[in-house]
């Protein structure tokens, strides 16, 4: 075990050595990866701190019913027997405006004023405004209700505002897989970068590998350092990617506040939680030492 330790600890200074032997050329390859992988960590950023918006704004609270234009008071009656009845477990409430009144309450408006002096007749229908329960918002629901309620014969059409939540959903939803196939091209771009450094590193050190083959040093020996110099090009590119990523979202943070806010929405720019940030930075790691690996099991290095 001691053994093992003492191996590890001789690859990882020798991949130290390695990193500060070449700073320009080792810092360079850092850079272009830290900006690979700030893309997607402020793309993941952005779209964890818009996630509340879909999560916790109701579908809806209140939805409007039209009323056929030949609907008696008696079938009104009926029908608002029929909402404390049978629909008492969605409905909180109801209130009815004639179509009188809304004709009032648009003429009331001075941009509506002229529009409306030139009608004959009031082209409006009556309707019920209903105040919907809290504890029934589910998406389904809602959509049985809306179902329901269009099957009643004196329901002219049903008016729910819910299809911008929904086209927000899906806007997440695409956002969320774009974000996710373009992790896996900046995955693919760490492989790529990874890669040919240890090919480089491999031809500056041939003559120094074909001498410890000589003297008896094993594949694993010869490769280990070289793993060790993919990882920590990994790692110090993650942790510059979240520097960047960082103050990126510092910078904006104040204006994408502003823009929430004048939209009547509390949201600020956040970053990942520090277990996901954990978990990204480890993964970046392995993906950096197993291209190391591919390279240097590809076509050995004391082989060049």
């Amino acid at each position: 075990m001691i053994r093992w330790l003492r191996q590890h600890r001789y690859a990882l200074r020798v991949a130290i050595i390695r990193l500060a032997t070449r700073p320009l050329s080792s810092l360079a390859n850092i850079i272009v990866l830290a900006l690979a992988l700030a893309v997607p960590f402020i793309g993941w950023s952005l779209l964890l701190s818009t996630q509340p918006l879909a999560q916790h704004i109701p579908i809806a609270t209140e939805m409007t019913l039209f009323l056929q234009a030949d609907t008696s008071s008696e079938q009104r009656l009926m029908l608002e027997e029929q909402l404390e009845t049978e629909f008492g477990q969605w409905v909180e409430g109801f209130e009815f405006i004639s179509r009188d009144q809304a004709l009032n309450s648009l003429k009331d408006n001075p941009s509506w004023d002229q529009a409306l002096s030139v009608l004959e007749e009031n082209p409006l229908p009556d309707a019920y405004v209903l105040q919907l329960n809290d504890q029934n918002q589910a998406e389904k629901s809602i959509s049985d209700l809306v179902s329901s309620l269009e099957a009643i014969p004196t329901v002219e059409q049903v008016l729910l505002d819910i299809d911008w939540l929904q086209k927000l959903e899906t806007l997440l939803e695409f956002a969320r897989q774009a974000l996710l196939f373009l992790s896996l091209g900046v995955i693919l771009i760490v492989i790529g970068t990874v890669f040919n450094t240890i090919r480089l590193q491999a031809l500056n050190h041939q003559e120094e590998i074909a001498v410890a083959r000589l003297v008896g040093a094993t594949e694993d020996f010869v490769r280990r350092p070289f793993l060790y110099f993919g990882a920590l090009i990994g790692f110090f590119a993650s942790l510059l990617a979240l520097l960047m990523g960082g103050l990126a979202l510092g910078l904006f943070s104040d204006t994408f506040a502003r823009i929430a806010a004048s939209y009547h929405i509390n949201l600020s720019l956040h970053m990942p939680d520090v277990l996901s940030i954990i978990l990204a930075l480890a993964l970046v790691v392995i993906v950096a030492a197993l291209a190391a690996r591919w390279s240097v099991n590809r076509r050995p290095a004391y082989q060049l």
